[in-house]
């Protein structure tokens, strides 16, 4: 039974995952990460991931621009796109 959780080293090659043979490194990295609604639950879950280091680029999607100036005054997020360019990221925070 295939165990879709956790990849063998060739299947996470495959998928463009990292998976590092050290057991305390991280086990996966996301690329791009775009986090919609960059409030204190979304931004709190891109700083986490940031600080983790599991995360390359974050972009931020959110109706309240001062949220979106905000997150990247903070250093939350990188760049603050539209919900279309958010559907191309690796990985999207809803």
């Amino acid at each position: 039974m295939r165990d879709d959780f956790h990849d063998s080293e060739q299947d996470a090659a495959m998928r463009g995952r990292t998976i590092s043979t050290d057991p305390g490194a991280n086990r996966f990295h996301i690329p791009v990460l775009a986090v919609v609604g960059v409030g204190l639950i979304g931004a709190s879950f891109a700083a986490a991931l940031r600080q983790a280091g599991t995360v390359g680029r974050v972009l931020g999607v959110d109706r309240d621009p001062g949220s979106l100036q905000r997150a990247g005054e903070l250093g939350l997020i990188d760049q603050a796109v539209a919900l279309e360019e958010a559907a191309q990221a690796d990985c999207v925070l809803l």
